[in-house]
């Protein structure tokens, strides 16, 4: 391992050099932690890159390299007349290390000015494993680790060209998790918000190594001052720098807070948590197909892979119709709709289980039997995007609508769709940039492949003003 620190330009500089193995080194405090300039086929792995002005630092300044365009694409040639190497850009989807190529992966870039930089075309990962990126590794910076294996869910644009690591590894802020941080050290942190009566909670703390205290409790509306382990409604002894409080949520509902105090009854850290029985409410409980059912929930856990699914009544709880991650909100609002008529319910899950926390009331829906189209919301920015609902479609799938000007005759539309079988439907357009009034218009087609036939109007849109 080699250590490179505090140098102006670069600590480890790689020019006009390739085929190279750098990894386990540590360069700190420097222009650029690792510099790759013109260099290629090399890997870079491992190494720790800490406070630098840039990382890692790829830039290309072979002004020799040119682009031949050719019949099957666009090759890219680098090096000298006498020593040519041809690379094919229609190939760069098939290969994840093609000749030429520097592969990074397993590096740790932490607290850079700029944690990277790539002006050419390198692989930012080995396939299963990226780099470490303090400036992408946590919820607040875009990164998030739903299913908690280390990668952040979403890619890692590199800056200064085209270039992605496609498996950007996350650190434990990725994963929603509450938390109080007192002073001196002190914390607390859980992966949900609300807990049902009496159930256990699991709370994690840290402390200085020689604190000795108490966690309790408490109503969220009763002061610190004073508050001692005989007004807990559940307590522990702490001692030792770290572990897990044992608490029971309370009985009854309501607002509470986890309180840790020294042995002098002195808050150093609070955290607080919701006692409450999951509900789900569906409103309308009789609509017709394709109206939109607003769906009320309260008393989610608050983890954020909690989830509420749309069933036929009498359902198993594994063959939902469609279902909606509720993101760690406890409380909220979900809009679905239904196309087919029938009878449904809704469930409530916790974490990403089957572990069912509430069931809604049944709602009925029946088939809508007349023609209508709406387009909503009515107004929109430029370019912006309307949500078009149409009842009364042609069963035979013969159906189509289309998008117009609100004086534009019908055989001269902006954009034309086909429709589905079913009676109901939505579609998302994209209105024009030009401003004025839009509409929408459904038809049934009788319009043969030759081209003969006509269009019968069912149905025409309220109007959407752009501008």
């Amino acid at each position: 391992m080699n250590s490179a620190n505090e140098n102006q330009k670069g600590g480890i500089l790689l020019t006009y050099s390739d085929n190279n193995q750098v990894w386990g080194n540590y360069a700190r405090g420097n222009g650029n932690g690792i510099a790759i300039e013109t260099s290629r086929g090399n890997t870079i792995h491992a190494n720790n890159l800490i406070e630098n002005d840039v990382g890692i630092s790829i830039s290309n300044y072979n002004f020799s390299e040119s682009i031949i365009k050719g019949s099957k694409g666009v090759s890219i040639q680098s090096g000298s007349s006498e020593e040519v190497a041809v690379y094919n850009i229609s190939e760069a989807s098939k290969s994840p290390s093609l000749p030429g190529t520097n592969i990074l992966y397993d590096n740790v870039l932490q607290d850079n000015r700029q944690d990277s930089f790539d002006d050419g075309r390198n692989q930012w990962d080995n396939g299963t494993s990226g780099n470490h990126y303090s400036s992408y590794d946590s919820r607040e910076e875009g990164c998030k680790d739903r299913n908690r294996d280390g990668i952040c869910d979403s890619s890692y644009s590199i800056p200064g060209g085209s270039n992605e690591d496609k498996w950007p590894l996350a650190s434990d802020d990725a994963i929603l998790s509450y938390r109080s941080r007192g002073l001196e050290g002190f914390e607390m942190k859980m992966e949900q918000r609300s807990y049902l009566p009496g159930s256990d909670m699991a709370v994690a703390y840290l402390t200085p190594g020689n604190f000795s205290g108490w966690a309790g409790i408490a109503r969220a509306n009763l002061p610190d001052a004073g508050f001692g382990q005989r007004d807990a409604l559940s307590h522990q002894n702490l001692a030792g720098p770290s572990g897990k409080l044992n608490l029971k949520a309370p009985e009854q509902e309501g607002p509470y807070e986890i309180r840790m105090y020294n042995m002098a009854d002195d808050p150093v850290a609070s955290l607080p948590f919701n006692v409450s029985i999951p509900t789900i409410t569906a409103t309308p409980a009789s609509l017709s197909t394709c109206e939109q059912i607003t769906v009320d929930y309260t008393g989610a856990p608050g983890f954020e892979n909690d989830w509420i699914a749309m069933y036929e009544s009498n359902s198993t709880d594994i063959s939902f119709i469609n279902r909606q991650y509720l993101e760690g909100n406890e409380n909220g609002t979900v809009d679905l709709y239904l196309p087919d008529p029938g009878s449904y319910i809704l469930r409530m899950f916790q974490n990403d289980s089957y572990t069912e926390l509430a069931e809604s009331n049944s709602i009925e829906v029946k088939e809508y039997s007349g023609r209508k189209v709406i387009a909503s919301p009515s107004h929109v920015a430029p370019g912006g995007t309307v949500t078009v609902t149409y009842w009364g479609a042609p069963a035979s799938g013969t159906g189509i609508i289309g998008m117009y000007g609100v004086s534009r005759p019908d055989k001269f539309a902006l954009e034309k769709r086909a429709l589905g079988s079913k009676n109901c439907g939505r579609m998302t357009w994209q209105l024009p940039y030009e401003p004025g009034n839009y509409d929408f218009r459904m038809f049934y087609s009788d319009i043969t492949s030759e081209g003969q036939g006509a269009y019968q109007l069912l149905g025409q849109s309220n109007g959407v003003t752009v501008g």
